[in-house]
């Protein structure tokens, strides 16, 4: 698979609960540092990969680990707690002065949501920076960055080299 392919493959495209276990490849990232989604390079790019016993061996166990959506790694954080603050940051956007007639639009600060939730109001602003964040999105991406977001290119290239000079 490309870099593009594996950057983009969502949960939903490994089917490893069948008779014969496939990789569906739908999907390519955007080039030059985007973060969408896309069409594969080429038509050919759309296919079935069959997969060994090993591979979807490894697929269930990093599935267990791997991070999620609306998971922020690194925070004392519970999931439930994420999908608040995204929620109200979602119902109240970020309050801004509107410079003509000097009037503040209606909005929400990070600190007034983090006394609401109950956690400090960093993990408000972390959480806003990897909006969109939604309960149906958990588990969307199989390489995905520490925030459950796509990873930027060569992620992938970058950490096997390091496992590479690591390994000898």
């Amino acid at each position: 698979m490309r870099d593009g392919e594996l950057r983009a493959l969502r949960w939903d495209k490994v089917i490893i609960d069948s008779d014969l276990p496939i990789i569906q490849v739908r999907h390519g990232a955007g080039r030059a540092g985007d973060r969408s989604l896309g069409p594969t390079k080429s038509k050919a790019g759309i296919r079935d990969i069959p997969m060994m016993e090993m591979l979807v061996n490894t697929l269930r166990e990093w599935r267990k680990v791997c991070p999620r959506e609306g998971m922020l790694s690194g925070f004392n954080t519970s999931e439930a707690k994420v999908l608040e603050i995204a929620r109200l940051i979602e119902a109240h956007p970020v309050p801004r002065i509107a410079v003509h007639s000097k009037r503040v639009r209606p909005g929400i600060s990070a600190r007034a949501i983090a006394k609401q939730v109950g956690v400090h109001h960093t993990t408000v602003i972390r959480v806003r920076a990897a909006m969109p964040i939604t309960s149906n999105s958990l588990l969307g991406f199989v390489f995905p960055s520490k925030v459950g977001t796509m990873i930027t290119p060569g992620s992938i290239y970058r950490y096997l080299q390091g496992c590479r000079r690591r390994s000898g």
